[in-house]
């Protein structure tokens, strides 16, 4: 059966893949740009003749245009500390789009960058799927409503979704998998938690200023002082300070000024060290590591408190999955718990609740995202 909407949906598609307004690609085939507003609106239907030049301009059969194979596409969005991923993935999570620009934190760009590169973002996912049903934006410093109000309103102002949706990225993990505690362990830390009545709550997440425990940025940051804590005679650990001033090509106190005019992204480059430090059997990267996942773990206690002591909780984020044996057992050491640590990206919970509620949407979503995705 033809379906004039479909029809007109792929034509809207391919005029726009091709740079053309309506009123041109009316022109080149000779019709009125009415005629063009009509088709692609659905209410009508391109006669024999018309399909034929719009099959000739747009370089496809006439079988392309009257059976449109497209799928229907969703865009998540993850914001977190280190950058922002915008995937375009089908109902059954097959990707076909992938953008990474910088961070968007509007806590530490501002909410008029952070709208900014989001637009940036969006509109070059589009460029060639215009017809994108849903998006979902899950962006770090969006747990405050002020900052998530006034992203929402100049987004949802500029795009017209069929839905969407702005909220903390903390969503983003809650969509990977069931469960009632989320952990993440990335360029900065949050423990978030579902409420009774389905809100997701947060514990810790306080910033880099005042503390993100067995954050990437925290254990950087404290690579970096017991580097030139050793430089000063203040401790031992010459596996660090070898590791740190390698890494800055020189000592670490005459590289205090690019260090201090480095970002939150590049501190915490400087994590990996202490977990290599840690396998090397060095005592001062297990003092560095003990210290940070006991801090963390509190935070992690309290939200299992408040949801109950079979809580399912997820950990996400680079430093959990590149050290997950690691953190599981310094987590379990202090506060043990049911712990699974997702390798899945967080962009791909934001794409699932994009999905959410369409008939598109597929019982293979993660197993095809897995597929495609190329991190």
């Amino acid at each position: 059966m033809i379906n004039a909407e479909k029809i007109g949906k792929e034509i809207k598609r391919l005029r726009l893949k091709k740079g053309l307004t309506q009123h041109e690609l009316a022109s080149l085939i000779n019709v009125s740009f009415q005629a063009v507003s009509g088709w692609e609106r659905g209410v009508a239907l391109p006669d024999f003749d018309n399909l034929i030049a719009l099959s000739e301009t747009f370089g496809v059969l006439v079988d392309g245009l009257l059976k449109p194979t497209y799928e229907t596409t969703f865009l998540g969005v993850d914001g977190g500390g280190t950058k922002t991923e915008f995937v375009l993935a089908s109902g059954d999570g097959k990707i076909v789009k992938r953008i990474v620009l910088p961070p968007c934190n509007p806590n530490d760009v501002g909410i008029e960058k952070c709208v900014a590169l989001l637009c940036e973002g969006v509109d070059a996912c589009l460029t060639d799927y215009p017809d994108t049903a849903g998006a979902f934006f899950g962006i770090s410093g969006c747990g405050i409503e002020e900052n998530r109000r006034a992203i929402y309103d100049k987004i949802s102002s500029k795009y017209s979704f069929e839905r969407i949706e702005v909220a903390s990225d903390s969503a983003n993990v809650f969509g990977l998998m069931d469960s009632d505690v989320a952990v993440i362990l990335g360029t900065g830390t949050g423990v978030f938690y579902k409420t009774k009545d389905g809100k997701i709550s947060v514990i810790g997440g306080w910033g880099y200023l005042l503390g993100d425990p067995a954050s990437a940025y925290e254990i950087g940051k404290d690579v970096i002082r017991s580097a030139i804590e050793y430089e000063d005679g203040l401790n031992t650990s010459k596996y660090i300070f070898d590791a740190v001033t390698k890494r800055l090509g020189g000592g670490v106190r005459s590289n205090l000024p690019s260090i201090y005019k480095g970002s939150k992204s590049y501190i915490a480059t400087f994590a990996r060290i202490a977990f290599d430090a840690y396998k090397a059997g060095d005592a001062e990267a297990k003092r560095i590591i003990e210290s940070n996942f006991s801090e963390a773990s509190a935070l992690v206690g309290e939200a299992i408190k408040r949801t109950g002591t079979k809580a399912k909780i997820v950990i996400v984020g680079g430093v959990a999955v590149n050290n997950a044996d690691l953190v599981v057992k310094y987590l379990n050491a202090f506060c043990p718990a049911r712990y699974r640590v997702c390798s899945l990206p967080p962009v791909c919970g934001a794409c699932k609740n994009a999905a959410k509620g369409f008939e598109d949407e597929n019982g293979d979503f993660y197993e095809n995202f897995t597929a495609t995705y190329k991190g």
